[in-house]
């Protein structure tokens, strides 16, 4: 047996960084009167040109609870032990191979098993129910073979799981020599390695995991790596939480756009105002001449820029949109939102707007073929099925996943699946670091209310009737069939919009009530 490697946890070495006190001084809130219709967006250009009148001093490390640090002086022992077993179980079925390197990660053990020449590699994937029995493991994973090396590799749950801390890991962030745009702190490989990645590389990202799995927590890692490492003038927020329950705690962060939007309407509605946005950024460095967000950011100012007619921003931030329970928004109306993401996916990059999609429940009516195709980057967490494992994916695996954290993540560039254990922060942590922030920096909000302006233009649209009414009831007259699907096909419309139409028609007795799966009745009739 070769020597057996253990990662233990990296020891918490405070900062010798002096953070300086902020001012006291209260950020100037101002109140952006923004008219953006859902339908007919009549949109007022944002600026960010609201300047934060002390410096922004980020959250210290030390509002975050340190790691636990768990010593096993037996695990050697228990680890040649559990080698010797799987190289006898390999033997039981005529295969004969030696383990070299173990590999202790926090919750994962990584046995790299060095087989014979001749042994088939599908021989001994085949036979991963019959490990997991004889090293008595809740489940396995094969790995045939380890990209890059002439081994196999089995992954077993560790005997003595510990926990990844998000504090060790932003120690480790900051004391790093090169930093990133949108850092996202992921957690530890099995090997031991921290796992960051910069979301304007992804540049848009997909998560999904069953409930429990870690997903929620998952989110919240996301969030604080931001928090505690991005000021309000370099990265925005902006939040959707269906659930109303996970993310409205960061309300009143001046990193937010607008407040957490909780309604279906209201995540259509910013959607919309995003395009715009992504559009009005284009258009500014078409104007320009310049490429992309960065070099927006890092130019001079020029004598071209001060003779254009449009309002050009001193800086653009970067946007990062998190909706949870995606699925849920899918529910009410998948056409009104795929539409806008698919939009923002494909072109947003440039201009510094970056999509986090995450839901429980990974169906193809969900995570559609167009969503799929946009988002390269995406991290699995434990799911039910073999299915739904392929759908977030494109390959088995995330089923076997233990929970709690265990994820598999798709980095940007690569077609290799790298499994790590999520890191871990508290609610208490959470609370902190928010207090802490706020206390200082007031809420800042473009947009004071995205549910609000979707209820708005609701209440509208029931007191006016809709632009389109009279091209839908010449249609429905012409042709005498109505239904939502068939406006929406005529008029390009979304199906909030088509369905508003139809109840229109109803109230004025054009057409008869939905009665079951008939079609409906053309009550007006073409000489009336």
């Amino acid at each position: 047996l070769a020597q057996v490697k253990i990662k233990e946890p990296t020891p918490i070495i405070h900062s010798d960084k002096i953070i300086p006190k902020s001012d006291d001084k209260n950020i100037k809130e101002k109140n952006v009167n923004i008219n953006t219709k859902i339908n007919d967006l009549e949109y007022k250009k944002p600026t960010f040109l609201d300047k934060l009148k002390s410096p922004y001093n980020l959250p210290s490390f030390d509002l975050l609870t340190d790691p636990a640090k768990i010593d096993h002086p037996t695990i050697k022992k228990e680890l040649k032990k559990q080698a010797e077993v799987l190289e006898e179980t390999l033997k039981n079925f005529g295969i004969i191979a030696r383990v070299g390197e173990i590999n202790c990660g926090p919750t994962i053990t990584s046995f790299e098993v060095h087989p014979s020449i001749g042994v088939k590699v599908q021989k001994i994937k085949s036979l991963e129910k019959d490990i997991a029995l004889n090293l008595q493991a809740k489940s396995i994973r094969i790995i045939a073979p380890i990209p890059g090396k002439a081994a196999v590799g089995i992954e077993v749950p560790s005997l003595y799981p510990q926990e990844v801390s998000l504090k060790e890991m932003i120690i480790n962030y900051q004391n790093e020599s090169t930093h990133k745009s949108i850092p996202i702190l992921l957690g530890k490989t099995v090997t031991g390695e921290c796992v960051n990645a910069d979301l304007t590389k992804m540049p848009h990202l997909l998560i999904a995991g069953a409930t429990g799995s870690g997903k929620s927590v998952c989110i919240n890692t996301l969030v604080m790596s931001i928090l505690m490492n991005s000021s309000p003038e370099d990265v925005k927020l902006l939040m959707v939480d269906p659930k109303k329950v996970e993310l409205t705690q960061y309300s009143n962060l001046p990193h937010m756009l607008a407040p957490v939007i909780t309604e279906a309407h209201g995540a259509y509605a910013a959607l919309q105002w995003l395009v715009k946005e992504m559009n009005s950024r284009y258009d500014i460095l078409k104007h320009l001449g310049l490429r992309n967000v960065t070099a927006f950011n890092m130019r001079k100012m020029t004598k071209k820029e001060k003779e254009l007619d449009i309002e050009v921003p001193q800086k653009m931030p970067l946007i990062v949109a998190i909706f949870d329970e995606f699925a849920d928004l899918m529910m009410v109306s998948s056409a009104d939102l795929e539409t806008p993401i698919a939009r923002i996916a494909q072109m947003a990059r440039a201009v510094g707007i970056h999509l986090i999609l995450a839901t429980q429940r990974p169906s193809r009516e969900v995570i559609t073929g167009i969503i799929k195709a946009n988002f390269p980057s995406r991290i699995a967490f434990k799911v039910s099925s073999r299915i739904n494992s392929q759908i977030i994916l494109d390959e088995v695996g995330a089923e076997s996943l233990l929970g709690n954290g265990d994820l598999l993540f798709s980095p940007p560039g690569s077609s290799q699946l790298l499994r790590a254990q999520g890191a871990f922060i508290r609610d208490e942590d959470i609370n902190k670091v928010i207090d802490f922030i706020c206390a200082k920096y007031p809420p800042n909000y473009l947009i004071p209310s995205f549910d609000a302006m979707a209820r708005q233009e609701e209440l509208k649209s029931t007191n006016a009737k809709d632009q389109l009414y009279d091209q839908a009831l010449n249609i429905v007259m012409s042709t005498r069939n109505a239904s939502t699907t068939f406006l929406q096909r005529k008029l390009k419309i979304g199906y909030a919009r088509a369905a508003s139409i139809m109840d229109e028609l109803e109230a004025n007795r054009i057409i008869g009530p939905q009665i079951g799966s008939k079609p409906r009745k053309i009550l007006l009739m073409e000489d009336q």
